[in-house]
């Protein structure tokens, strides 16, 4: 999800809801794409999409590093 579409998206939820309080805001992303910045300050949730067959060292190396600073 680039910046544009998460602004949207959050732009949607702030008119609909009022404000994003009490709201949560999940992100799906593969493992080699980035969060807009936006999103990093904001979203609740980041879900990686694991292809069918994933390489397990390639998940585990993800799921040890933890969230990014």
């Amino acid at each position: 999800m680039d910046a544009d579409r998460y602004g949207r998206l959050t732009a949607t939820v702030v008119e609909e809801r009022g404000g994003p309080y009490g709201f949560d805001i999940a992100i799906s992303t593969t493992p080699d794409e980035s969060v807009a910045d936006c999103a990093c300050e904001t979203a609740t949730w980041e879900i990686h999409a694991w292809p069918a067959l994933p390489d397990i060292d390639v998940v585990f190396e993800i799921v040890t590093t933890g969230p990014p600073d």
